[in-house]
């Protein structure tokens, strides 16, 4: 297969060869088109919802565009990497799933919380917030099914479950940086003359109780086993098996990332070439 040879793209930054310009071009086009599109609408359409539905179909020539951008724009040569070079390692992907969990559980606080008066817009921004921690397990799954060197199954359990206890751990401060004016933090504190490890249970200021205490009680299972935890648990060993068994798809959808337009349309050309002279030698072969 040919590579590029655009002057200067071999001497390339490595990070900048990881840029696709292609992509990034096709996706300011087509916003660029959406917003256009919706401001034409609007000045002969009076509903908003049947505006904004036509302008997005725009969105759908966003693979054409970004074809066409691929067969005009240079691109340096990207270095291919075997399997076990595109595996990562099993601790990278524990971490970056607890960090992801406990960000998306976070996230959906805090956004819930400062997102504005309670109008229509707010109010579906909120309904899909509450699907982004299941995203985020979704996403744990599948990599550490696709790409996880050793333990896919402990990986996306341990990243779920241990995400999860950091942000019911977290969430008294989380929220408090939601709800207090100035960002500080604000934690309820025992009455003065209560008995050691009382916590008071009536919200003060605003702010809920420390949810710490029930950790150390009888309320952990209440905590653990809440209806998001199950859930987050099974999208993620769902999005492993599918991880899992696809993961020489995504290892050969990688390796055709890095490869131009050109080179992508001779790799197909091979493996269908490949995969009917196997099928002709099988038929020519005499049964037993």
């Amino acid at each position: 297969m040919t590579q590029s040879n655009a002057p200067g793209l071999r001497a390339a930054n490595p990070l900048l060869r990881r840029i696709n310009l292609p992509f990034l071009g096709s996706l300011g086009l087509v916003v660029g088109s959406y917003v256009v599109a919706l401001m034409a609408l609007r000045l002969v359409i009076d509903d908003n919802e049947v505006a904004a539905t036509l302008s997005a179909m725009i969105i759908g020539a966003g693979p054409r565009v970004q074809r066409e951008l691929e067969q005009r724009l240079p691109r340096a040569p990207m270095p291919l990497v075997s399997f076990d070079g595109y595996r990562l390692h099993w601790w990278v992907l524990l971490t970056g799933g607890i960090l992801a969990i406990w960000i998306a559980e976070g996230a959906r606080i805090v956004i819930g919380v400062r997102g504005g008066p309670a109008t229509d817009v707010s109010a579906s921004a909120r309904d899909a917030l509450t699907l982004l921690p299941v995203a985020a397990a979704v996403a744990i799954g599948m990599l550490a099914g696709a790409r996880s060197d050793r333990w896919p199954v402990f990986v996306a359990i341990a990243a779920i479950l241990i995400g999860h206890i950091v942000s019911v751990v977290t969430s008294d401060r989380v929220v408090a940086f939601a709800t207090a004016p100035d960002g500080t933090v604000l934690v309820c504190q025992p009455q003065p003359g209560s008995p050691p490890g009382a916590v008071e249970m009536e919200p003060c200021a605003g702010v809920p109780p420390d949810p710490r205490s029930s950790l150390f009680g009888t309320g952990i299972g209440a905590s653990l086993l809440s209806d998001e935890l199950p859930i987050l648990v099974l999208a993620g060993m769902a999005a492993l098996w599918w991880g899992s068994r696809m993961r020489y798809a995504f290892y050969l959808g990688h390796v055709a990332g890095s490869l131009d337009a050109a080179d992508r349309v001779a790799l197909l050309e091979m493996a269908s070439e490949e995969r009917r002279r196997r099928t002709l030698t099988h038929e020519s072969e005499p049964d037993a």
